[in-house]
């Protein structure tokens, strides 16, 4: 039996994230048309997206190595309120992996295209305007490889 499994982690959810190679990336989003069109297993999680952050970075470890390894969109960049999910979310990923972690806005265009190559999409209810964060997974990049924006490119 398992012990100290965040309540909003299910077992398909946790068998895709254990899944994950280091160095790729997981989206959470709420953005429905985009997860549709990703090309990865999409899974549902009835939370919003500092509960899905929290406990989804209980069990998985964020990429050290990466310069920026969150990336985001939100969209009304221009709504102060929006913003409030990208620092929750920027402080969870902080505290969980309790060191500075630099975060990257992206385009709309490139959050699309992301989710659409993404490891793992995981799709939210959240009824807040649409917003996407890109997490890399933990682990080290293979030698000779330095993680550079959204791929990896040899060194």
């Amino acid at each position: 039996m398992l012990k100290n499994i965040h309540p909003a982690l299910n077992g398909t959810l946790l068998d895709a994230l254990s899944e994950l190679e280091s160095g790729s990336w997981l989206a959470i989003t709420n953005d429905a048309p985009a997860a549709a069109q990703a090309s990865a297993t999409v899974l549902g999680l009835d939370t919003d997206f500092e509960g899905a952050t929290e406990a989804i970075l209980s069990v998985l470890p964020v990429h050290a190595e990466d310069d920026a390894p969150l990336h985001f969109w939100v969209q009304e960049p221009e709504n102060d309120e929006n913003w409030d999910i990208v620092f929750a979310v920027t402080g969870l990923v902080r505290d969980g992996e309790r060191r500075a972690v630099t975060s990257q806005h992206i385009s709309s265009a490139t959050a699309r295209a992301a989710i659409a190559t993404a490891a793992l999409v995981v799709h939210l209810p959240d009824a807040r305007p649409d917003a996407t964060f890109l997490i890399r997974v933990g682990g080290q990049a293979a030698a000779g490889v330095r993680p550079t924006g959204l791929t990896c490119a040899q060194a």
